[in-house]
């Protein structure tokens, strides 16, 4: 067993689990990661979705990219249903967004990449609201400090 490496925020706001993020990661982040939003999201709704703010070069080893699949496949049993990303500040865009496609793609979750947050935000709902049939309106709107 090693050391975690990386380092994450999560918070639940209505339908959204917000998660802000700083790799790179390792298996054991990604698990004690799952633990922490398995925890937080207990009380979700029935649907939910999440915004992943992932800052600088938030890469996965092979064992974390295949742990993050597993754990969003689990989130998507309760109810996970959309997740917008935001890649802050990195070196490795394009490689970043080739894991997360994968993990999500894996899981079958509908997912986009935004550059701010209020837009992340904006399509987040808009997806939740279109499959629950909910006015988007009924919705706050989040703010959130990127740290």
């Amino acid at each position: 067993m090693f050391i975690a490496h990386g380092e994450y925020q999560v918070l639940k706001r209505g339908q959204l689990c917000i998660v802000e993020s700083r790799g790179p990661f390792n298996a054991e982040m990604v698990h004690k990661y799952s633990l922490e939003v398995d925890q937080v999201t207990q009380e979700m709704p029935q649907v939910w979705g999440q915004i992943v703010i992932m800052h600088q070069d938030s890469l996965f080893t092979p064992q974390a990219e295949f742990g993050m699949s597993d754990a969003i496949i689990a989130r998507k049993a309760r109810g996970l249903f959309v997740s917008a990303v935001i890649i802050t500040d990195s070196q490795v865009r394009m490689n970043i967004e080739t894991q997360v496609s994968n993990i999500y793609d894996r899981a079958g979750i509908r997912y986009a990449f935004f550059n701010e947050f209020s837009v992340a935000e904006q399509w987040a709902l808009q997806q939740l609201s279109a499959h629950c049939n909910i006015p988007s309106s009924r919705f706050p709107p989040l703010e959130t400090a990127i740290i």
